[in-house]
C-alpha cells in the first residue's frame, strides 16, 4: 500500500481525530485519551515519556523508542525482545509480556502477544491469557493485526492464508474466506475475497460479519482502514475511487493520480503535477492543487497546508491562515490542545491552541508509533522467516509506513 510521511506520524495521530460520519469512530476515543508520547529531552540520549507541558513522567530511561501509551500500557524493544509496562511514573512491568516476539497495544482491555516458541494469545491488563488463536472453533490462526477495533481483530489462518476476525472473547464473527481484510472501524472493514468461480470481489464487512458486494475485479485497498466513512480504493486500470460504509462505490475523475488520505466529506488527491488538494465524493474540486501536502490536524477543525512558503493552517485556503515559518511538519496532541511542530533546523517545539511557542519546552526527538510491529506473527506463520520481531527503526505498521525519501529522522 502507498503511504506517506503523513500516514506515518499524521494517519495514527492527526488523522486519529477521524469520525465516521455522524457517528464517532474507535480512534476517536483513542486519541482522545493520549496525553503521553515518547520523546527524547533535550541534551540527554535515551528515551521517556512526556506530556505537551514539558514534564517527564518517564526520563532517559530506554534505548528504543516507546510506543505511545494506549490502555494505560506501552511497549519497548529491549535486547531480550519486547517488554510491556503500564504508563505510569513507576512503569512496573506487565506480568508475563516480558521477552515477546511481538506485541500489539491494548483496547478493549486486551491485546495480542507472540512469546518465544508459543501460539499467538490474547492476554488481559493483568498479564493473564484469555485465550489462543491457535485453536478457534478448529481453526489455527497465526497471524492477526496488533489491534482489537470495534471489538474485533483481523486474524490470518494457516494453510489457507485466509482472513476473518475474531471478538474478544474468541468467537469467529467474520469467516477466514478473505485474501485481504483491513482492521475494523467504524463498525466497519473492507475485504477482498474470491467467489467459487474464482472472480475477484471487493465487499464491505459489518462487525456482526454481515457482508455488502461492492464490485466485481481486482482492487488495490490504499488505506488500512475507514476514516471519515471512506477508504481509497485504485482498480486494475488504476482509476481512483472511494468506497462508503454501505458499499457505495464513488468513482474520482481520471486526473486524479493518487489518493493520500480520506478527510470529511471528500479526499486528499495527488494530480499529475505532483499537487494536493482536496475533492468531494462527487469528484467536485473543494481546494484546487497547489500544496506539497495536505493533511488534517485535528478532525474536521483544521487543515494544514504545505507549499514554498512553508506551511499554513486554517479551514480553507481561501480563509484566513496562520503561516507557521520555519516549520517542516506539525502533529496535533487534541488531549492536550496543542501542537508539536518540527523546525526545518530538526528542533522540536511544543504549540499552544494559538500556535504559539510555550517556551522552556525542548526535545531532540519524538514518535507517534502506536505499536512496534504491524503483524502479530507466530513461529508458524509462514511470513515469520522474512518478518522478524520490528526493531523500532526497521518496521512500522503498514499504515504508518515511511516514505523512502523522508528525511524526518527526528521524528522517527
Amino acid at each position: 500500500m502507498k503511504t506517506s510521511r503523513i500516514h506515518l506520524i499524521i494517519l495514527l495521530i492527526a488523522l486519529l481525530a477521524q469520525s465516521c460520519g455522524n457517528s464517532s469512530s474507535e480512534y476517536d476515543r483513542m486519541v482522545s485519551e493520549i496525553t503521553l508520547f515518547p520523546a527524547i529531552q533535550k541534551g540527554q540520549g535515551r528515551w521517556g515519556l512526556a506530556d505537551a507541558s514539558g514534564r517527564f513522567i518517564i526520563a532517559d530511561e530506554f534505548e528504543s523508542a516507546p510506543t505511545v501509551p494506549i490502555g494505560g500500557f506501552f511497549s519497548v524493544y529491549t535486547d531480550n525482545g519486547i517488554n510491556i509496562y503500564r504508563a505510569t511514573h513507576e512503569h512496573p512491568l506487565l506480568a508475563g509480556a516480558e521477552g515477546l516476539r511481538y506485541a500489539g497495544a491494548f483496547n478493549d482491555g486486551v491485546t495480542p502477544v507472540c512469546k518465544p516458541g508459543r501460539p499467538i494469545e490474547i492476554i488481559d491488563t493483568a498479564g493473564a491469557t484469555k485465550f489462543s488463536l491457535s485453536d478457534i472453533d478448529g481453526h489455527n490462526f497465526t497471524a492477526c493485526t496488533p489491534m482489537f477495533l470495534s471489538g474485533l481483530l483481523p486474524v490470518r489462518e494457516f494453510g489457507t492464508n485466509l482472513w476473518g476476525a475474531i471478538d474478544t472473547d474468541g468467537h469467529i464473527i467474520v469467516e477466514p474466506v478473505y485474501d485481504v481484510l483491513t482492521p475494523f472501524n467504524c463498525d466497519h472493514a473492507l475485504g477482498m475475497r474470491r467467489q467459487q468461480d474464482g472472480t475477484p470481489i471487493l465487499a464491505v464487512v459489518d462487525s456482526k460479519g454481515s457482508e455488502s458486494v461492492v464490485a466485481q475485479g481486482h482492487f488495490e485497498i490504499e488505506q488500512n482502514m475507514f476514516a471519515y466513512g471512506t477508504i481509497p480504493v485504485r482498480d486494475e486500470n488504476g482509476r481512483w475511487s472511494l468506497v462508503d460504509t454501505k458499499g457505495r462505490i464513488h468513482a474520482m475523475p481520471e486526473s486524479v493520480r493518487h489518493i493520500d488520505m480520506t478527510v470529511e466529506d471528500g479526499a486528499v488527491i495527488t494530480d499529475a503535477s505532483a499537487l494536493s488538494g482536496i475533492i468531494n465524493q462527487d469528484g467536485e474540486v473543494m481546494i484546487a492543487p497547489a500544496y506539497f501536502r495536505i493533511y488534517p490536524l485535528t478532525g474536521t477543525i483544521l487543515l494544514c497546508f504545505e507549499n514554498n512558503d512553508g506551511l499554513a493552517v486554517g479551514l480553507s485556503d481561501e480563509l484566513p491562515v496562520t503561516k507557521l515559518t520555519g516549520y517542516s511538519s506539525i502533529t496535533a496532541l487534541p488531549a492536550n490542545d496543542s501542537y508539536l511542530a518540527t523546525g526545518k533546523d530538526g528542533s522540536i517545539s511544543v504549540l499552544n491552541e494559538d500556535f504559539q511557542v510555550i517556551p522552556g519546552i525542548e526535545f531532540s526527538k519524538i514518535s507517534m508509533r502506536l505499536t512496534i510491529s504491524d503483524l502479530i506473527l507466530s513461529d508458524r506463520d509462514e511470513d515469520h522467516r522474512n518478518f522478524n520481531t520490528a526493531k523500532p527503526d526497521e518496521d512500522y505498521p503498514s499504515w504508518m509506513e515511511p516514505d523512502d525519501n523522508d528525511e524526518s529522522e527526528n521524528q522517527e
